[in-house]
Formats: C-alpha cells, structure tokens, sequence
C-alpha cells in the first residue's frame, strides 16, 4: 500500500540520517608547521615558482627566482641572495611599479596581507612597515639576518619618468605558512 510504502521511504531516511551523524566526518590534515629543504627543490635562475598577491589591492603576479630585467618582464623576482620563503632570513621580492606588476603597492597600507603561493606551501604575510629610500641605501635589508622579513620593493615614485633613484620598501612578517628548516 502506498501507506506502507511510505513508511519504509521514512524509515531508510531516518537510517540515513542516523548513518551520517553517527559517522564521524573526515578531518583534513594539518598543514604542516614546517618543511625540511631536503624536501624541496630550490628554483633555477629564471625559473617560476610561486605566485604573489593580494585580493584587496587586486595583485596577482608570477614569483621568479631571480630579479634580472628579463625576468622582471614576467613578473616580481626573488633576489637570489635571499631567503626562499618561510625561511629564517629575508625573502626580497622585487617589480616594476606599473599597473600590471608592483603599482598596485602604492595604495598598500599598514595590517595588508600578501599571499604567496611556492612550489612547496602557501604564505600569508601582514604589512608591518614601509618607507621610501635611495635605491643605494644598503639600511634598507640585511642579508645576514636570520629575523624571518618578506620585504617587497618596487621604483619610487609611481608617476614619472623612468629613471628613478628611490625606492617603496615594504616590510611584512608571517602569519601563516610552514617554516623551512635546514
């Protein structure tokens, strides 16, 4: 009867129901704390690697290991002499201050995240600090530090000709993301 009928619908979706709140759900796995470099492959020169961004400010750029003129073309480059992110040390990004690579960094405000997503795990880093200075000026990173620092720099000012003697330094620490451990 259809009333019978029903009745056995009701009662396979009450097993049903049961089954599913019984059953507990599958937890995703932790992201890793840290990450041993034995594990990672570090980047080629010229090599992409990763991607830079940032939703508020519309940022999303190519990461590329290495920061000659030819790479800068494609998108922000990692100096070499720095530290891969999540490494102790610091990670210097750098990109032409045009619309399309690093101009975006001109409305970058103290408390912004930056994201940034390697070959071997995803970063969030917050915006701590930022100052203009000559190009020359050698205060502006220490590459023998071992105090964890993205800093990301781009030609100052925005508008102008080309040329430019100063820089926008951008200092940043991490929020999140594995540390790379040697």
């Amino acid at each position: 009867t259809l009333q019978e009928e029903i009745a056995l619908q009701l009662a396979a979706a009450l097993d049903t129901a049961r089954i599913a709140r019984d059953t507990p759900a599958e937890t995703p796995l932790p992201e890793p704390t840290s990450i041993s470099l034995s594990e990672i492959s570090v980047p080629a020169h010229g090599e992409k690697f990763g991607t830079i961004s940032s939703a508020r400010l519309g940022l999303n750029l190519s990461l590329i290991y290495g920061d000659t003129n030819a790479i800068l073309k494609q998108g922000a480059g990692m100096y070499e002499g720095s530290k891969l992110p999540g490494s102790a040390g610091q990670t210097i990004i750098c990109a032409h201050n045009t619309a399309k690579y690093f101009g975006p960094l001109e409305h970058a405000e103290i408390g912004d995240i930056r994201h940034i997503q390697t070959s071997y795990a995803e970063y969030d880093d917050e915006i701590a600090e930022t100052k203009v200075a000559s190009m020359y000026d050698t205060s502006t990173y220490d590459l023998n530090t071992t105090e964890e620092t993205l800093i990301l720099y781009t030609c100052y000012p925005f508008y102008g000709a080309p040329g430019k003697k100063d820089r926008l330094f951008i200092y940043a620490k991490r929020i999140a993301g594995p540390s790379l451990m040697s």
